[in-house]
Formats: structure tokens, sequence, C-alpha cells
């Protein structure tokens, strides 16, 4: 196979070269050894790589991939060729730029045999294939912008997500399991029934939409979020939450058919996950601070053999026989719940102290 790419490599880049041609006048005769050359050529080509597929498939990628990217690079010199100006001033000119598309459509049909290999998403897109390729991108790419600005509502996504498609559309070398992608994720889009951003996420996330621009938006919508939330159990209750509807997503989606992993799912999924260990250690800090303050208060208060009812009777008692002052009650069961505590209650609150208890425990009396 090395010979004949070799051959081919020889013919393009001496024999059909766009500087020699435009200095002899062809015959029907050269046109006529050229196509048949162009035709054996990729016959045999054609052989050889039938039996790299189907014989030795075990050692396809590793043998095959190089020559493969040699002929697609062939099939970039050829097209290369017939734009080049000097042709016009060959009395043939539209006939040997025939020749060329001819010798790129041959060799094309090459990689085109391997369409159902796993393979062949790793090739380039020919320069000879990239006009007509990004113009049926183009096309669906359009239909997705109008989908998003005939949306009833306004988001920074509906404006985001075409032009990430469009940057991956236009770059310099696409290869098939870009065209792929691009193909199925906007074609997703445009069945996903969804009438706000927050369907149009979870389209996103079904379709893998693996860009940092989309999780920085998320991860913003998020803080956001947990701003409005002040108790840090119901912050790390809504992280659990949302980590959970990713999961779903994921699980209804095709990528959970095909057993491949959802990137930017486990990147949101970590983020989520992050964020709640670091809300979980605050927490953490925040009772140990409580207990410490709790053990401080502990330290200078002192235990009564009393319930919480029989410590507030025995000081209306006090405050009836005139023992302790009438005035100001609120500071003074203050002052008693500051200073006491009870076994049951280590920290005892003025109001449940000050109220009348409705019922009495008294322990019975010793005989």
């Amino acid at each position: 196979m090395v010979k004949e790419l070799s051959q081919l490599n020889k013919f393009i880049i001496e024999s059909v070269n766009p500087d020699r041609l435009a200095k002899i006048e062809l015959t029907e005769n050269d046109f006529k050894r050229w196509s048949e050359f162009v035709s054996n050529i990729t016959q045999v080509l054609n052989g050889y790589i039938y039996y790299e597929v189907n014989i030795q498939s075990g050692k396809i990628s590793r043998k095959l991939l190089p020559v493969l990217n040699g002929l697609i690079d062939l099939i970039n010199k050829t097209w290369s060729y017939s734009q080049r100006k000097n042709l016009k001033r060959n009395q043939a000119s539209q006939k040997v730029i025939s020749f060329y598309k001819y010798t790129c459509e041959r060799l094309e049909s090459l990689l085109f045999s391997l369409r159902s290999h796993t393979l062949f998403k790793r090739l380039r897109v020919t320069n000879f294939m990239r006009a007509e390729v990004k113009m049926r991108l183009k096309t669906i790419h359009k239909a997705l912008v109008a989908k998003l600005e005939n949306m009833s509502d306004q988001s920074e996504l509906y404006l985001m997500v075409p032009d990430l498609y469009l940057r991956q559309i236009i770059k310099k070398e696409l290869t098939w399991i870009d065209v792929n992608n691009i193909t199925y994720g906007i074609t997703y889009l445009l069945n996903a029934r969804f009438i706000d951003p927050d369907g149009l996420f979870e389209a996103l996330i079904a379709i893998d939409f693996d860009f940092v621009e989309v999780l920085h938006y998320r991860v913003g919508l998020w803080r956001a979020s947990l701003l409005d939330i002040i108790d840090i159990r119901k912050q790390i209750e809504y992280l659990v939450t949302e980590r959970h509807k990713i999961t779903e997503i994921v699980l209804l989606s095709k990528t959970a058919d095909t057993g491949k992993s959802n990137q930017l799912a486990d990147d949101l999924s970590g983020y989520l996950s992050e964020l709640e260990q670091f809300l979980k250690q605050i927490l953490s800090l925040q009772i140990s601070a409580a207990k410490d303050v709790a053990n401080i208060r502990s330290a200078r208060r002192f235990p009564i053999g009393l319930s919480v009812p029989q410590f507030g009777l025995l000081i209306r008692l006090q405050i009836e026989r005139g023992i302790l002052p009438k005035e100001n009650l609120s500071q003074l069961f203050k002052f008693f719940t500051d200073h006491f505590y009870t076994d049951n209650a280590p920290f005892i609150s003025p109001e449940s102290l000050q109220k009348n208890p409705l019922t009495l425990n008294f322990p019975p009396p010793k005989k």
C-alpha cells in the first residue's frame, strides 16, 4: 500500500502539477492516461483498505490511519491545484480542472468506504468536501438560530449556544466526529420541546454540550440562587437536588444507552459535589464553634436539681414572697437562665422558664 501511495504522490506532485501543465498542451490521450492511472491506483488502494478493515481489523488504527492521513493530504493538494490562477493560461483549463475534481472524487471514495467504521470519525474533512459539509451544517445552524430567536423570553443561553456551534463549524480543520457531533447536537435541539432556558440547558446536558462557557453559565446561576438561601442546610439541600436532576437527565439521555461518559454532566456534578463538601465543612465548623460557646457558657453556670417548670415555680414563689423584685421580670428570668441549667435542659430559654407550668411532677416524699 505504501508503494501505491508513493506512486500516487509522485503523480500528483510531478505529473499533474499545474505549473507543469501550464507549459504544455494536453492531448486526449494524456487525459485518458490520467483517468486510467487514477482509476487503477484507487482500485488497488481500495483492495488494501478492504483487507486491513476486514482481515486485519485488530491492528487497523495503527497501520491504516497514517496511510489515510497521507491520502487526505494528497486530496487537499489536488484540490488546491484546481484553484490555481495559472490554469487560466492553459487552453484546456476547464478540462484540467474537471480532471482534478475527478481525482479528488475517486480518492475521496476510498475514505467514504470506511464511513461505517469507527476509524472514519477520526479523519479530517478534506478541503474538497469542506465547502459542502459546512454548507450543510450552516443550514441546520440557521434553523437553530431561528428557533431560539422565537423563544418568548430572553436568555444569554439563547445567544451562547448558536455562537459556540458556529465557532465549531467555521474552524479551519474539521474531523468527521466534529461533523457528526454538530449534526446530532443541532438536530436534537431542533426536535427538543423546551420552553425556557432551563429546558434548553437540560437538552444541552443530554447531548453532552461540553463547553467551558456553558459550565460557567450554569455555575453563575447556582451561585445567584445560593445567595438567596440563608440557611446552610437549605443550601446543601439545594445542591443535592440539582445534582439529582443532572443524574436523571443523563439516565434518560442517549449517552446512558451507549455507555459513554457525559463530560458536561460529570463537570457539573463534580462542581456541585465540591461545593456541597465545602458547605458541609463550613456547617461543621459553625456547629463546633456553637458547641465551644455552649461549653464556655456551661462552665459559668450551675446545675440545679429541678425540672424547668419546678425551677420557674420556685422563682415565682420567691417573687410573691418579696424575696425577689417584681420589676423587670424578663431580665430577672434571663439572669437565672444565664447562670443555671437542669439535667434535661442544658440551655433554658427565659420564655420557657417564665411561663406558667401546666403540670408539675414532684418526686414522691421519702417515708
